[in-house]
């Protein structure tokens, strides 16, 4: 086992995304599912946004305000600018609030 390549924190943040209430509760959307799927989640005066780079695209639009957001999984900064996002092929999960929407 080799703790450098173990994917154990990335399978304790799906779990913990998994019980919360806007996953089960919430509204469902898909935005986009062409190339890249984005698809969010509401409820209550929280937002959930998942953007999945299928085809190796390098930008999308998205439903939320221009920015700075957090990649839940990755904890990397997501940088959102007239309304586009740059992408890799990392899946990103933004956690934020219904005001934030575009």
């Amino acid at each position: 086992w080799n703790p450098e390549k173990s994917i154990e924190t990335f399978i304790q943040k799906l779990a913990f995304l998994k019980k919360q209430p806007i996953l089960t509760y919430g509204n469902f959307n898909v935005h986009h599912k062409d190339k890249v799927v984005v698809l969010s989640y509401t409820y209550q005066e929280s937002f959930a946004l998942g953007v999945f780079n299928l085809e190796q695209a390098k930008t999308t639009l998205v439903p939320l305000k221009d920015g700075t957001y957090q990649n839940y999984l990755s904890q990397h900064e997501i940088h959102i600018k007239n309304g586009k996002i740059e992408l890799n092929n990392e899946p990103i999960v933004i956690m934020t609030t219904k005001e934030m929407i575009k």
